[in-house]
C-alpha cells in the first residue's frame, strides 16, 4: 500500500511537471513569435494601428451600452450617459495613447474578462 502511494505521488509530479513544461514552451513560443513581429515591423505604424484600434473598439462599446442602457432605462439613465461621455472620451485617448506607446493593447484584458476567455 505504501508502494502504491509512492507511485502515485511520483506519477503525479511526473505530470506535474510535464504541464509546466508545456505551459513553459507556449509562452517561449508567443515570445518568439511577438519578438520575429517586432523586428521586422515599423514602430510608426504599428503604433498607429494600435491607437486606432484601441480608439474604435473602446468608443463603439461605449456608444453600444450608453445607447442601449438609455432605451432600456426610458432614458433615465441618458443623462447620466451625457455627463459622461466626455470623461470617457478622456480615458479612452489616454488609453489609446498608452497602447500606441507600448504595443500592449487593453482590448486583451477585455476580451479575456468574457466566459470564453479569448
Amino acid at each position: 500500500m505504501k508502494r502504491k502511494n509512492e507511485i502515485e505521488q511520483e506519477l503525479d509530479q511526473k505530470e506535474f511537471e510535464n504541464d509546466i513544461g508545456r505551459d513553459l514552451a507556449q509562452e517561449y513560443r508567443k515570445i518568439d513569435i511577438e519578438e520575429k513581429l517586432r523586428q521586422d515591423a515599423n514602430k510608426y505604424v504599428v503604433g498607429l494601428m494600435y491607437f486606432i484600434t484601441t480608439l474604435v473598439f473602446f468608443e463603439g462599446l461605449w456608444w453600444l451600452i450608453s445607447t442601449s442602457m438609455a432605451k432600456m432605462t426610458v432614458g433615465f439613465l441618458g443623462a447620466f450617459f451625457s455627463a459622461m461621455t466626455p470623461f470617457m472620451h478622456i480615458s479612452f485617448l489616454i488609453m489609446a495613447i498608452y497602447s500606441a506607446f507600448t504595443w500592449k493593447s487593453p482590448i486583451i484584458y477585455v476580451l479575456k474578462l468574457t466566459p470564453n476567455g479569448w
